[in-house]
């Protein structure tokens, strides 16, 4: 009789929680690109690839600098070299 009224009443919760539409977990509908910006948010690969990427621009701009720097050393030599190749400013520069 225990067993009859126990059951009995599980039964009933099931259905009340069913009629009321309790769910254990919730249905969510998500667009393609929501998909595709949590899986590259979630994604190591993409993330250390990104951090690739970056370090190499980075790299890039430094080598322009450094090249840029270099140009202007090499343009300062030459005009040096020039004024002192000029027998009336010999004096005058300090070189």
């Amino acid at each position: 009789m225990k067993f009859n009224i126990k059951s009995n009443i599980l039964l009933l919760l099931i259905l009340l929680m069913n009629a009321f539409g309790l769910k254990a977990q919730s249905r969510q509908i998500y667009s393609l690109q929501q998909l595709i910006e949590s899986a590259m948010k979630t994604n190591q690969l993409l993330t250390i690839k990104d951090w690739q990427i970056l370090e190499k621009k980075s790299k890039l701009r430094e080598d322009n600098i450094k090249n840029t720097l270099r140009l202007l050393w090499m343009e300062t030599i030459n005009t040096t070299s020039n004024l002192q190749n000029l027998p009336f400013l010999r004096g005058y520069l300090a070189l």
